[in-house]
C-alpha cells in the first residue's frame, strides 16, 4: 500500500470515516473537517474546482485528487 494511500485513510480514520464509505452518505462537518486534516497533513490546499461531491465521492476519487495536488505543489 502505498505512503500516500495509508496517510489518507488514517486522516480519514481520525474523522471517524471508513475509506470503504460512500463519501456522499457522510455529513458535511465530518467532510470539512476530514479535508481540513488532509490539506493540514498533507502540506496541501484544495483548490476550489476540487471541492465538489463527484471529485470526491468515494475514497478512490479523493485519493486522485490528493495526489494530483501533489503532484501540482
Amino acid at each position: 500500500m502505498s505512503e500516500i494511500r495509508e496517510k489518507l485513510i488514517k486522516c480519514l480514520d481520525k474523522n471517524g470515516i471508513s475509506y470503504r464509505d460512500d463519501f456522499r452518505e457522510i455529513d458535511s462537518i465530518s467532510i470539512i473537517t476530514a479535508i481540513v486534516d488532509i490539506e493540514q497533513d498533507f502540506g496541501i490546499e484544495f483548490p476550489d474546482e476540487y471541492l465538489i461531491m463527484e471529485r470526491m465521492s468515494d475514497f478512490e476519487k479523493l485519493l486522485s485528487v490528493v495526489k494530483l495536488i501533489l503532484n501540482e505543489t
